[in-house]
């Protein structure tokens, strides 16, 4: 049990963690983990349930668009969109039941060892119209000067159109400075501790259907093409356990 994220049911309509059904240790973890919070368990799609040849008949998964749209043009692998598609359809369910500002929790999140005070700061800073905010993150947390200059040479390569991303989404690779505990997200991994608010949810949905992205990209390509008022939290408020010393490193992705 970790003390203060009990305030997370003060902002939030409704929290939900995304397991799979053959998870119950993780959910053990989870009720630990937020024995003083509210939430509800989101039973996701297990890729053991899918077929991907399947999938791409039925215009589920579009893997020629996915390979497109991937910066390195790669096609996705069944448990990256089964992955997905449990995020999208939690968004529908979002959508149908009326919900203006959730939580999205994967069952693997472990709360960061930080004061958990920051929590009612980043609620207080966050402006009224924020559409996603990353609670936990992965990847660009503190830049470097090594990493500005990869900035300005990803900016020549994009100009001359070696690379895919535009000299726009090149300038918002980095979060940027917004208030005390908040910046303005960048390029950022994981989906393990995010919220939505309402409006986020149509563009969301309509960007992932049919499924085309891996569930964190779809976030970024977002982010990064300016259509979602998107922040970090700093400090970061959840680690994921697959990336802590002595953590699991079981996937429902990969394994």
């Amino acid at each position: 049990m970790t003390k203060g994220l009990e305030i997370l049911n003060d902002f939030f309509d409704k929290i939900y963690v995304i397991t799979l059904k053959r998870s119950p240790e993780r959910q053990q973890k989870v009720n630990k983990h937020f024995a003083n919070v509210h939430f509800e368990f989101f039973f996701g799609v297990d890729k053991m349930d899918l077929d991907m040849d399947q999938l791409v008949q039925t215009n589920v998964y579009d893997p020629v668009l996915a390979k497109k749209k991937h910066r390195n043009n790669k096609e996705m692998f069944l448990g990256q969109v089964a992955c997905s598609l449990s995020h999208r359809e939690l968004y529908k369910e979002i959508l149908a039941k009326g919900y203006q500002h959730v939580l999205i929790m994967e069952d693997d999140f472990v709360p960061a060892d930080i004061n958990m005070n920051v929590l009612a700061s980043v609620t207080k800073e966050l402006p009224p119209d924020w559409e996603l905010v990353y609670f936990g993150y992965y990847h660009n947390e503190n830049i470097s000067f090594k990493m500005k200059m990869d900035q300005l040479y990803y900016r020549t390569l994009s100009f001359f159109k070696m690379i895919k991303w535009t000299a726009n989404q090149v300038s918002r690779l980095y979060p940027r400075p917004f208030s005390t505990h908040l910046q303005k997200a960048g390029f950022h991994n994981t989906t393990h501790a995010y919220a939505v608010s309402a409006r986020a949810l149509p563009k969301l949905i309509e960007t992932q259907t049919p499924v085309i992205f891996c569930a964190d990209t779809l976030l970024t390509d977002l982010v990064l093409n300016d259509q979602l008022n998107a922040f970090i939290t700093k400090p970061k408020i959840f680690d994921q356990e697959i990336f802590m010393e002595g953590g699991s490193k079981v996937s429902y992705i990969t394994d």
